[in-house]
Order: C-alpha cells, then sequence, then structure tokens
C-alpha cells in the first residue's frame, strides 16, 4: 500500500481545523472588542489612523477588515470567517517553520551507526540517503507540529474573533519561516527581501510583533557571527525594516504614553504567568477557578519540562525555538513591573513557537524511533483536541446568548417607531452591530447615552450621531422605548425617573441575558418602557 504524500496529510490538518474554528460561528455573541473592529474599519479610510491614536493597535488589520466588509460585507458570520482565514493560514505557516527549524535541531543528528555508515563522511550515495530521511523527518515534524496547531484551543481562540490575532499568528509564522530560509547557505538578496515584506507586515498587525521580530533579530545576529556573507543583506533588511516601521513607531511612542497614564491592564501578579501557562492550553481559566491552583502547578512544570528538554545539549534550531518562546514572556513581564501590559491574549503568536517547542521536546524526549516519535505527537494533539472540546462545551454559549440573545428579543418584540437606547459603551457597539445587520432595528434607531459611559478608551469610536440624551430621545416616541444596559453600566434609577418624569413612560417587561465564558463582558439587561395613554 502506498503512503499517502504529505501534502495530502497536510491538506486534510487544514480542513480539520477550518471544521473546529467554525462552530457557533453566528450564534455566538459578539463582544465589545469585535464590535470596536468593526466600527473602526467602518471608519473612511483616512479616519482609521486618526481613530488609532487614541487607541492601542495598529491599523493593518483595520484596513484589510475594511477591505474584506467591502467584498463579503459586514454580518457577524463574515466579519468572523476573515479570522478564521488567517488562523487556517497560520497553520500551513506552522508547518512550514517547523520543517526549516528541523534540520537545525539536534533532532535531526542521526547516532553514528558503524553497520549503516550513514553518519559517517561516505559517498554521495550516502550522503543522499541521509538528506532524504531528514527530509522526510522534517516533513512529519511539520506535519505533527501543523495537526497540533489546528488542535489548540488557545490559537482556535485567537482565530475565532473578529480581532488582529489570526493575522498576527500567520504573520509570525511566515516571517519566522523566511528568517530560517534566509540563513541557508547561497541565499540571495530575493529572500531577505520577501523575509522584510513579510516581517514588517507582521509588525503593523500588533505592537507584541516587536517581541518577536526582536527574537529573529537575536538569531539572525547568531547566525551572522558565524557567516560573514549573510551579514551585508541582513543589514540591509533589518535596515529597511527599520524605516518602513517609524511610522507605526511613532504611533506607539504616543499610545505607550496613553497607557501609562490610564489603561485597564492591572498590576503583574504573582499567578499572572502561570495562569497564562494554564491560558496556553485551555484559555478558559475562569470558569474552573476552583481548580485554578492545580492547574497552573502541572503547567508550569510542563512548561518547564520542555524548557529544559530544548535547552539540553541544543542547537542552532533548539536555541531559535527558546527565544522566540522566552523573550516576549521575558520582556512584557520586565516592562510590566513599571507599566502593565501583560495580556494573555497578546501572547499567542509567541505561543505559536511554544507548540512547535512542545513537539520538538516530545520527540527529544521519546528517543530516535519514529514510532515513539508518532506516539507522544499524538498523545499531544490528542490532548490539544480534548482542550478545544472542553473550550467550545465550557463557553456554553446556547444558554449565554449575550447581546445576540439581548437583539433578538428585542428585534422580535419592538415597533417601527421606538428608539433603543444604550446605557455603557461595552454594550453600545455589540448593539450597533446587530442593529445594523437586522433591518427591523437598524443602525439608524440605536444611541448611546452620555456622559456617564464614555471614557478615556471609548472616544476614538465615537462620532456625534452615536449620542442621545434621554428625555430628547423618548420625547417623540410615541409608542415607548428600549434601554439596553448592563450590571456596570446600568443607568442611574433616579437620574432615569428623572429624565423620564413627565414622559408618561412607564417600565412593562425586562430580560437578562449572559455573555458566553468566552466573552469576558457582563451581562445585558433589556428593558421595555412604554407610553401610557
Amino acid at each position: 500500500m502506498r503512503r499517502k504524500p504529505p501534502e495530502t496529510w497536510l491538506m486534510g490538518v487544514l480542513v480539520a481545523a477550518a471544521i473546529v474554528r467554525l462552530p457557533f460561528l453566528a450564534s455566538r455573541s459578539v463582544w465589545y472588542d469585535e464590535a470596536s473592529s468593526w466600527q473602526t474599519a467602518s471608519f473612511a479610510w483616512s479616519e482609521i489612523w486618526g481613530s488609532l491614536q487614541f487607541n492601542v493597535h495598529l491599523p493593518e488589520y483595520y484596513y484589510l477588515l475594511k477591505l474584506w466588509m467591502l467584498a463579503w460585507g459586514e454580518s457577524v458570520v463574515a466579519l468572523r470567517l476573515f479570522s478564521v482565514l488567517f488562523g487556517v493560514l497560520a497553520i500551513f505557516g506552522a508547518y512550514l517553520f517547523a520543517v526549516a527549524v528541523y534540520p537545525l535541531t539536534a533532532l535531526a543528528t542521526p547516532p553514528p551507526d558503524a553497520a549503516t555508515n550513514e553518519a559517517l563522511p561516505g559517498g554521495p550515495d550516502n550522503r543522499r540517503t541521509l538528506d532524504d530521511r531528514t527530509a522526510a523527518a522534517a516533513r512529519g515534524f511539520g506535519l505533527w507540529v501543523a495537526a497540533a496547531t489546528a488542535a489548540s484551543a488557545y490559537q482556535v481562540f485567537a482565530a475565532v474573533e473578529a480581532r488582529m490575532y489570526a493575522l498576527s499568528v500567520a504573520g509570525a509564522a511566515f516571517s519566522g519561516w523566511l528568517c530560517l530560509k534566509c540563513l541557508e547557505p547561497g541565499v540571495g538578496a530575493r529572500r531577505w527581501a520577501a523575509y522584510a515584506t513579510v516581517t514588517t507586515a507582521f509588525l503593523y498587525t500588533h505592537h507584541f510583533a516587536l517581541l518577536t521580530v526582536a527574537a529573529q533579530t537575536i538569531v539572525v545576529v547568531g547566525a551572522a557571527r558565524r557567516c560573514r556573507s549573510i551579514r551585508r543583506p541582513a543589514l540591509a533588511a533589518f535596515g529597511g525594516m527599520a524605516l518602513a516601521y517609524l511610522p507605526a513607531g511613532m504611533l506607539l511612542t504616543h499610545q505607550f504614553g496613553r497607557v501609562q497614564r490610564e489603561y485597564w491592564i492591572g498590576p503583574l501578579q504573582i499567578d499572572t504567568i502561570p495562569r497564562t501557562l494554564v491560558d496556553f492550553i485551555l484559555p478558559l481559566d475562569h470558569a474552573f477557578d476552583h481548580r485554578l491552583e492545580t492547574s497552573m502547578i502541572l503547567a508550569g512544570e510542563l512548561a518547564l519540562l520542555i524548557v529544559v528538554s530544548l535547552a539540553w545539549r541544543s542547537r542552532a534550531g533548539e536555541r531559535a525555538l527558546l527565544w522566540n518562546m522566552l523573550l516576549p514572556l521575558a520582556v512584557t513581564a520586565a516592562v510590566s513591573l513599571r507599566t502593565p501590559l501583560w495580556e494573555m491574549r497578546y501572547f499567542r503568536f509567541c505561543h505559536l513557537y511554544w507548540v512547535v517547542g512542545a513537539v520538538a521536546a516530545a520527540w527529544r524526549v521519546a528517543g530516535r524511533g519514529m514510532i515513539a516519535r508518532h506516539g507522544v505527537s499524538g498523545i499531544i494533539v490528542a490532548l490539544g483536541a480534548a482542550a478545544t472540546g472542553g473550550f467550545w462545551y465550557l463557553r456554553d454559549i446556547p444558554h449565554r446568548p449575550g447581546m445576540a440573545g439581548a437583539m433578538h428579543e428585542l428585534a422580535a418584540r419592538r415597533g417601527g417607531d421606538e428608539p433603543v437606547l444604550v446605557a455603557g459603551i461595552l454594550n453600545y457597539f455589540p448593539a450597533k452591530l446587530y442593529a445594523a445587520n437586522d433591518r427591523r432595528v437598524g443602525r439608524d434607531a440605536i444611541r448611546l447615552l452620555p456622559p456617564e459611559t464614555i471614557g478615556q478608551w471609548d472616544r476614538h469610536l465615537l462620532r456625534a450621531a452615536d449620542l442621545a440624551v434621554l428625555p430628547d430621545a423618548v420625547r417623540h416616541a410615541n409608542r415607548g422605548f428600549w434601554l439596553i444596559e448592563s450590571s456596570r453600566d446600568r443607568w442611574p434609577q433616579a437620574a432615569r425617573d428623572a429624565a423620564l418624569a413627565n414622559q408618561n413612560l412607564h417600565l412593562v417587561q425586562q430580560w437578562n441575558y449572559d455573555f458566553d465564558w468566552g466573552s469576558p463582558q457582563w451581562p445585558v439587561r433589556l428593558s421595555h418602557y412604554v407610553r401610557r395613554r
């Protein structure tokens, strides 16, 4: 029986990856961050950069999302499919990176064998056999890395939301692959130019991409010390990237100053790093807090085992992995001692190298037998698939419909002229997105109640047309109006009663909807006020 070629297996992995990223694509409620992506991409081309002056992100994702919306619309499914596409591309990039890094690791060094003479200088036939076996092993290693990435709950989470993280993970994978390809003998200027182009695009996806590129820089500098021929093209490539990054660097300086003055990320705690390691395996730690301490210990021990396994008698490949795995975490921890920046989802592209490192460490522990290597790799993929199953199960999406449930209820019951008012910026943009995609409501029917709900990190998303004053908004409502609020941003009862005085409007019904465990947002309260005649 002929073995299936690696391309067939890889295609199967990519199809399976897409399948596990599609559940609840439409029914899972949009939350604030996703809706803010839509709102920013809805601005005019010239407005997007100006809006980001008051945000903490970079423009590339929003410009690409705007193009995607022009082609495929702005439904919830369309917005999320954009991320799913890059999530699957990231798996292909992980495969390419793993195949490229394998020959540089101790995994590819065959033991001296006097019987076969494969590890001895020998003749060309021996060398060709050795190269073929190394290439075949590299493809097998790449397939297992691709499967582990496809099954990873942490990477699934990155690819199912309308945010920039899947794009960044894909950028990290392809940038890392091209970095290694540039270090091969006899590489020309075109490959360095391709690396510089892809890496510059990666840098414009997220500020934390800087940390991954810093790790790549260390790898390239180490290679340049041993090989003079790559010094000049490497210097040209990194010089070009530095020039291209200048606008993003200026934006980073402006945004970082605002982060230092006021931002929502809390200070680094003693359990922050262990919690992140748990997140790397199952990114819903808050859904099982009663078992979190044990989980942190196990995740920490597993991470230490991976690092020690890679560091022991390491070669250039293992060292490249370790730099990419550890440098972003170490730098962020150091900076966070002064200015808090540690947010678990910001490490999704760093995590990609942890997946590669986990498979490489497992192969080193398993020894040189391919059966043992495939066995431990299968265990890693199975555990990842189990975690992904737990990820979808613990979110409890069917019973926690969030804003999607609230807006479905509103659309089914609302009279044609009843305005919809939102108390709280976290609820406003998700509600506006659903209203814009439902003809029974429409984006023009919904407004935000200021000023209590507007903070420093919200102004860049708002325009004058988004705001309303409660008495003015309901004065001409013939039948009544709808109010959306949350447990945190609830409109104060006294202010509400005063605003509705003499309007003859009375509360007739309320509904409450919880967001699922994957959306860090407060429950939605939907209230219907009717004018008594």
